[in-house]
């Protein structure tokens, strides 16, 4: 927070940090109730300002790239996600190692409809699925595993590796592109708002996508920091980790 803030004092940081971690608790026990809630209770607590936005796509065939992040609560966002279109809607996940964990994940998730698709399958199921309008939903603030084949750039005040798969699959499949602005309205109750990057990807420059998202998240970090998922170690990965000869090229 002191680098992405070095603006605050140290009042400012800690009282921001008591702010993140009280939210931090909500999404936990949330998290929880994600094994039991109802279809009722999602919508109720979870809602979508203009999901018709994504319901236009569909209506026209085009298979659709959303993208959130930790943010909010991405977990009950996963879960709403299915009811705001009629596309056949897909979650990438990263299986975990804990096998009984990962089953209990994977069998919450997909209570409402969504699909899972692990990250190493996510090509398979684009050329699968290409004759027909998906949404898929991609979070887009994890950190890179291989930071040969990322993209670079300063991210709340700091050289910050970014995935580009969103973008490459966009590019690749001609995707719509929208970026998901999940919003905390009060304790429980959480708003989802969606914004257009590109429906023309064939059109963008290379990274373009990448910067128009990570910049509309930037500005929501923001707006309201408490709500991101500041213990997720996003910058444990640095430049100077790639060997020298690959870094110059």
């Amino acid at each position: 927070m002191r680098n992405s803030f070095p603006e605050k004092t140290d009042e400012e940081i800690m009282a921001l940090a008591r702010k993140f971690y009280s939210h931090f608790c909500d999404v936990l026990i949330e998290t929880l109730k994600s094994f039991t809630i109802s279809h009722k209770f999602l919508e109720e607590h979870i809602t979508a300002e203009n999901a018709e936005l994504v319901q236009r796509y569909y209506d026209k065939n085009r298979t659709v790239i959303g993208i959130t992040s930790h943010y909010g609560n991405w977990e009950w966002a996963a879960l709403a996600f299915s009811s705001h279109s009629q596309h056949k809607h897909f979650g990438i996940y990263s299986p975990l190692k804990n096998k009984f964990w990962n089953e209990k994940i994977k069998q919450s998730r997909r209570r409402f409809g969504l699909n899972l698709v692990a990250v190493a399958d996510v090509a398979g199921s684009f050329k699968a699925n290409i004759k027909h309008p998906c949404m898929y939903g991609f979070i887009s603030d994890q950190t890179p595993s291989n930071i040969k084949r990322c993209h670079w750039m300063q991210f709340l005040n700091q050289d910050t590796p970014v995935l580009l798969g969103a973008e490459r699959y966009a590019r690749h499949f001609n995707c719509v592109v929208l970026f998901a602005d999940i919003t905390k309205q009060s304790r429980g109750k959480y708003s989802i708002k969606y914004e257009l990057i590109t429906d023309n990807p064939s059109s963008t420059t290379d990274t373009e996508i990448t910067e128009k998202h990570v910049r509309l998240l930037e500005g929501r970090i923001k707006a309201r920091p408490e709500y991101w998922l500041w213990t997720h170690r996003r910058w444990k990965r640095k430049r100077s980790h790639i060997p020298e000869r690959e870094s110059k090229v």
